[in-house]
């Protein structure tokens, strides 16, 4: 159930930001089943396009259910 969830946010929605992307799959799997009281995801794009030689950039973030 959170694994498809995650699938379709990642799979069908377009995200320039990496804080949007983890946001909206924290937020939707919050949604999908109420047993879930606090998500924490984190999402890492290698070799991001920035102007610096990074391995890696990234973000975490963490949502508790209303």
């Amino acid at each position: 159930m959170v694994a498809e969830t995650v699938e379709r946010v990642v799979a069908g929605e377009s995200h320039r930001l990496l804080e949007r992307l983890a946001t909206r799959i924290a937020d939707d799997v919050l949604a999908v089943d109420p047993r879930i009281a606090t998500v924490t995801v984190t999402v890492r794009k290698l070799r991001p396009p920035v102007a610096l030689d990074l391995a890696s950039a990234g973000v975490t973030v963490t949502r508790l259910a209303p």
